[in-house]
């Protein structure tokens, strides 16, 4: 680590790169992009022009919603499904496997006779996978059948960790495991997005004209998560 005065940073140095560039991660990370030329006391001198920046940078993610605190799988934890803070309930049970199951704003884990936290973690992913599952598969047929599509397109999760979802050329719709976080109607937004997908495979006016038809809100939606990155940013 290079620090000038008080700012830390990585520096990672290239030789296709021509120009000086600053970046800031969601973990507060500062990371300065330099050409592999370029003296250090240069890159010195443009960090500490850049501190303000910085500063004011990370203020901003300071304030942003955190993540909730690390899993403990134990009775009293809490999860987020569907923007919903649900509170973990380990009850000891008799049966054979460990299950999870909803109620009301519990999750209650039946807990089979000497198993262990990692059968409780398996057990809620299982469940936030199942339900997931049926919200974006509901979500992604009624945009289907309302844009008019011959066919619903597959919907699966994945592990993405930046991205909130994809659309393959061939119609088949995945969502972040952590979008299951967010709230009902981005889920709903999200669906809707990867649907238009499969009619137009970009970003353009069309595709942004859909979007306005049907969720006017649409752009505002997108800043809202893009305010709760954080939030649902791990499980």
């Amino acid at each position: 680590m290079k620090s000038v005065y008080k700012v830390q940073y990585n520096l990672v140095r290239s030789k296709r790169r021509k120009h000086l560039a600053i970046t800031v991660s969601d973990l507060a990370e500062v990371v300065v992009l330099a050409p592999l030329s370029l003296s250090q006391r240069a890159i010195d001198r443009f960090v500490a022009e850049k501190q303000q920046w910085i500063s004011a940078h990370v203020s901003r993610l300071e304030q942003l919603p955190q993540p909730l605190p690390e899993h403990t799988y134990t009775t009293g934890d809490t999860f987020l499904f569907g923007g919903e803070l649900l509170q973990l309930r380990v009850v000891e049970s008799t049966q054979k496997k460990t299950t999870c199951m909803r109620e009301g704003c519990f999750l209650i884990v039946y807990r089979a006779p000497r198993a262990k936290s990692a059968a409780i973690q398996k057990a809620i992913m299982t469940w936030y996978r199942t339900e997931g599952l049926t919200v974006y598969q509901y979500f992604v047929s009624f945009w289907s059948q309302t844009l008019g599509l011959k066919f619903v397109p597959g919907t699966n999760l994945s592990g993405f960790p930046k991205r909130w979802g994809s659309c393959s050329r061939t119609g088949d719709i995945r969502f972040a495991f952590r979008s299951l976080m967010l709230p009902i109607h981005m889920m709903n937004y999200l669906a809707l997005h990867e649907v238009v997908h499969v009619l137009h495979f970009n970003h353009g006016s069309e595709f942004k004209r859909i979007l306005q038809i049907h969720i006017p809100q649409w752009k505002s939606i997108q800043k809202e998560m893009n305010h709760l990155r954080l939030r649902v940013s791990q499980f």
